[in-house]
């Protein structure tokens, strides 16, 4: 939901011609549940690069449930399952990771009674 949030804010602050303050040093975009072309020329969030000096955006090919939100929200797919439709590398602060591999930690002696 705060994808889309941020998405209709920068689409508001340009059609406004609200300036884009740089707030953030990084700006980190988990499972994002948008269209994975946001990135595109004209699309929303090419503005979000003046809102920070870095974004990291992070995927897993295998997210299941942004596979059911494919098909109750919109039929496009999603960043936080397939990553950027197209790796500008114009934008090399744009940062894209893959977590499909990545595995739990199954930490035995974690201060929270995690097994």
């Amino acid at each position: 939901m705060g994808h889309r949030v941020l998405k209709h804010t920068l689409l508001l602050m340009k059609e406004k011609n609200i300036p884009v303050p740089e707030l953030f040093k990084e700006i980190l975009l988990m499972a994002a549940d948008i269209e994975y072309d946001i990135f595109e020329p004209g699309n929303a969030f090419t503005s979000l690069l003046d809102f920070g000096d870095r974004i990291h955006i992070y995927f897993h090919e295998e997210d299941k449930v942004l596979d059911i939100s494919k098909y109750t929200k919109n039929f496009s797919n999603r960043m936080g399952r397939h990553g950027r439709k197209k790796v500008d590398p114009s934008l090399k602060y744009v940062l894209d990771a893959n977590a499909t591999k990545c595995k739990d930690d199954p930490c035995i002696d974690c201060p929270l009674g995690y097994k």
